[in-house]
């Protein structure tokens, strides 16, 4: 889709590994808030944030710079909903 809309191979590639260390920033925020934080607040974000993130991939201009951000919040939802499994299954 992104090669299509007009990126060069390697922004692609640059945008794909953004995901991983962003889902790791996603995750060590949830870690440091799991205890104070009840486990719909971040639910209710993660699911505001991801239409926005898919949109922002979908409609924008194709630029580079612009699609980092989305990238990146991407990767932050996608490792804290990650970790959301997680710390819920070791509640119950």
């Amino acid at each position: 889709m992104l090669i299509e809309k007009g990126l060069l191979l390697s922004e692609v590639v640059i945008l794909v590994a953004i995901l991983g260390p962003a889902q790791v920033v996603g995750q060590s925020i949830m870690l440091m808030f799991s205890d104070k934080v009840s486990m719909t607040k971040p639910g209710v974000f993660i699911a505001a944030i991801l239409p926005i993130v898919f949109t922002g991939f979908s409609f924008l201009p194709s630029g580079f710079w612009m699609l980092v951000p989305f990238a990146i919040a991407f990767g932050a939802a996608t490792g804290t909903i990650e970790l959301r499994h997680t710390i819920l299954y070791l509640r119950f």
